[in-house]
């Protein structure tokens, strides 16, 4: 999935100046999560004494899970230069340093980070992975250049990752799963006009209390990539 909202900071300037993408997975045995993200970068810059979000390249993650409908402050995952930690923001969901690992790798011009968070250790015990949970995610990329110049790009609509409701969602495929089918849809007021920007939630009927929610367009259309089975709207 590519990396391409530009949060805030400089714009970038190309493909060569930046460009990511993030792919994303799951194991049942061993109840974890696992990411991968890579990002191109024409000016490699790892601030490596104390290191800062805006001090260097990095990488970071947020995890709604369990997937809450009230909407929360998110805490945060990160690997600032080569080191990694958690930062938890006031009344948000704490997370710890317990159930994540991550690693960096950097050579000619690119970045890979690999996460895996332990979900066990994440919710105490509380929550199983399994086929059509859904959750809410962001991973931003952080880029420093030679100039000091800073770019932010991340997955989520909005780019606030810090609030659950500007995560995006992901559910969990079953192994095996058949290639992801789009759902499409237009929203219309009563008097037939498009209803711009409206809330679309969507609920897998193989596991209720899952959901995930998108957004309509500004003709009122949405559309959606799921996997095949049976979904409430």
């Amino acid at each position: 999935y590519p990396l391409d909202n530009h949060f805030y900071a400089a714009a970038p300037l190309d493909d060569d100046d930046y460009s990511g993408r993030f792919t994303a997975g799951y194991n049942i045995r061993e109840n974890a999560l696992y990411f991968a993200v890579e990002a191109r970068d024409e000016s490699i810059l790892i601030a490596r004494e104390n290191p800062k979000f805006d001090s260097g390249d990095g990488c970071e993650l947020y995890l709604d899970l369990p997937h809450d409908t009230q909407n929360t402050m998110m805490s945060q995952y990160h690997i600032h230069g080569d080191q990694s930690g958690v930062y938890n923001y006031g009344d948000a969901r704490r997370v710890s340093t317990k159930e994540l690992r991550v690693k960096a790798q950097r050579h000619a011009n690119i970045h890979r980070y690999e996460w895996r968070i332990d979900v066990s250790a994440k919710t105490q015990g509380h929550l199983q992975l399994r086929p059509h949970m859904v959750f809410g995610m962001d991973t931003a990329i952080l880029d420093k250049d030679a100039d000091g110049s800073m770019t932010h790009m991340n997955w989520g609509a909005t780019g606030y990752r810090h609030l659950s409701v500007s995560l995006g969602d992901i559910l969990l495929a079953p192994p095996g799963a058949e290639p992801a089918a789009r759902l499409t849809g237009h929203l219309r007021w009563d008097d037939g006009q498009a209803l711009r920007r409206g809330r679309v939630v969507i609920r897998p009927q193989a596991h209720q209390p899952s959901w995930l929610a998108t957004l309509t367009d500004a003709q009122g259309f949405f559309s959606v990539d799921l996997p095949a089975g049976h979904y409430k709207v």
